[in-house]
């Protein structure tokens, strides 16, 4: 398992199956998503900017769970 860091691209979060676990426990959908391609290269935070304010809680809760596998 890769350790998470806030540096760390959708994509290397997505690639990692303990880490893909986290995101998908809180976006299931999230590999259907039209934008989910485009925003592989950018970080959480990077991403958080694009999302409405109900997705950003969704996004905060991910990165708290991701900063708690450390």
């Amino acid at each position: 398992m890769a350790k998470y860091s806030s540096g760390m691209s959708l994509g290397a979060i997505m690639d990692d199956p303990d880490l893909k676990a986290v995101v998908l426990k809180h976006m299931p959908n999230i590999e259907s998503d039209p934008r989910y391609h485009m925003g592989r290269p950018y970080t959480l935070n990077e991403i958080k900017y694009e999302l409405s304010a109900s997705q950003r809680e969704i996004l905060e809760k991910i990165i708290g769970d991701l900063n708690a596998l450390n």
